[in-house]
């Protein structure tokens, strides 16, 4: 879990759709996913290059 501490914080305005909120707050029914495909590999030998580069990635 994430923990963020202010030693002070200042809220110069809060609107209609905005909110402080303190203490343990969960939110129930939100989904949040995080995927990080790369991959490139190596690339050797004398005056190699890399133009143009594109990959294709499939979900399994």
């Amino acid at each position: 879990m994430t923990k963020i501490n202010f030693q002070t914080i200042k809220i110069n305005n809060l609107r209609n759709s905005s909110g402080l909120f303190l203490g343990t707050n969960n939110q129930k029914g939100r989904v949040s996913k995080n995927i990080l495909n790369e991959g490139f590999g190596t690339v050797n030998g004398k005056n190699s290059e890399v133009k143009k580069n594109s990959a294709n990635i499939e979900k399994k």
